[in-house]
């Protein structure tokens, strides 16, 4: 439990390695599907290398086709 409650104290995103002045955050479409990431404080650019999850990917993957599933049929009834 007290990991649990430590996990919402924490700020998102990660720490720009370049200026360790902002928190970069990243959508489940931008871990997808972007290659480079930027820091919008001081422009680093960040290379994703998705070689070795590759398999951890393909699940988030069917995980974020089945969310926009739900959000469209969701928005079809309303």
């Amino acid at each position: 439990m007290k990991a649990e409650s430590t996990n919402l104290n924490t700020p998102e995103g990660f720490l720009c390695p370049g200026c360790k002045q902002f928190r970069i955050k990243l959508s489940l479409e931008q871990l997808l599907y972007k290659r480079v990431i930027r820091c919008p404080y001081c422009g680093l650019e960040l290379g994703l290398d998705k070689s070795t999850c590759a398999e951890a990917l393909d699940k988030l993957q069917n995980l974020y086709v089945a969310t926009e599933r739900v959000i469209d049929i969701n928005s079809k009834n309303s």
